[in-house]
């Protein structure tokens, strides 16, 4: 009987130190319970990222419309003024009706830092140099005149439209190789201006400034009549802007205010001039 008794004890003793050995201890759980309450953690801040980053996605699409909307109807305002009236844009001539080699801002090297770019008319016809204004009467290149005198082919067409259909896309680098190849393909094209002005649109949109100025600079002097010259000159003077460079901002500004009175441009270029007052530049 007591050895029955003993084995008993023995068994319920074993038994016992089983049930301690498979219970985890509260030291073991709550590490893990931790773990569990991280990871949960990370999971609602990823999704949280994920809808984020998905409302900025679509964000940036709304705004790739919308700039490839106002790139439509920039192109479209552009062709309908080129064949319309030239009055309508075309600046008043004085009375030598040339240009000089001094009125035509001259091309820095690409990647210098432009300082300035266009000399102003005065009220009376002359810039500050004493030279007549630019006058859109006679043109300084012989793929400018050219250029004036015949519409694109569809070759010429197509390849125009396919650089501008990247630029709408928002595909800016693409754009430019795609407009500069078409330049060297056809460099008396009706279009080659437009194209130099897309060049220009893009770096600025891309905020490139002095590649964008380098470029506005170059399509005033290669094509002093193109349609693109009042835009041209105004977008000179928001970079110099940009740029802070304020003196050079305020000349090329009023130039257009001078050149072009009542227009558009000259209204946009008074009202960055207001801007400049109120802000004390």
């Amino acid at each position: 009987m007591p050895m029955v008794l003993s084995s008993l004890l023995l068994l319920s003793a074993c038994n016992e130190t089983t049930a301690a050995t498979v219970r985890p201890s509260a030291t073991q759980v709550n590490p893990q319970l931790q773990l569990l309450g991280r990871v949960n953690s990370l999971e609602s801040e990823i999704s949280r990222l994920q809808n984020t980053v998905d409302v900025q996605e679509n964000k940036l699409n709304r705004q790739r419309e919308r700039l490839s909307g106002i790139f439509d109807d920039l192109d479209r305002r552009m062709r309908s003024i080129e064949m319309s009236s030239p009055s309508m844009t075309a600046p008043v001539a004085p009375a030598s009706g040339k240009i000089t080699d001094n009125e035509i801002p001259s091309i820095p090297k690409q990647g210098d830092r432009v300082t300035s770019a266009i000399t102003p008319a005065d009220k009376s016809g002359t810039n500050q140099a004493g030279m007549p204004a630019p006058a859109a009467a006679e043109l300084s290149a012989e793929n400018s005149t050219q250029s004036s005198q015949a519409g694109p082919s569809q070759l010429e067409q197509a390849s125009y439209d396919r650089a501008f259909d990247l630029l709408k896309q928002s595909r800016y680098e693409e754009a430019i190789a795609a407009f500069k190849e078409f330049q060297t393909r056809f460099p008396r094209s009706a279009l080659a201006d437009s194209a130099q002005y897309w060049i220009a649109e893009a770096h600025y949109v891309n905020r490139a400034y002095d590649a964008a100025l380098y470029e506005y600079n170059a399509l005033i002097q290669r094509y002093p009549e193109s349609k693109r010259l009042p835009d041209a000159m105004l977008k000179v003077g928001y970079i110099h802007f940009e740029n802070e460079q304020w003196e050079q901002a305020r000349r090329a500004l009023n130039a257009v205010v001078i050149r072009y009175p009542g227009s558009r441009v000259a209204v946009s270029a008074k009202m960055r001039l207001d801007k400049m007052t109120k802000t004390g530049h």
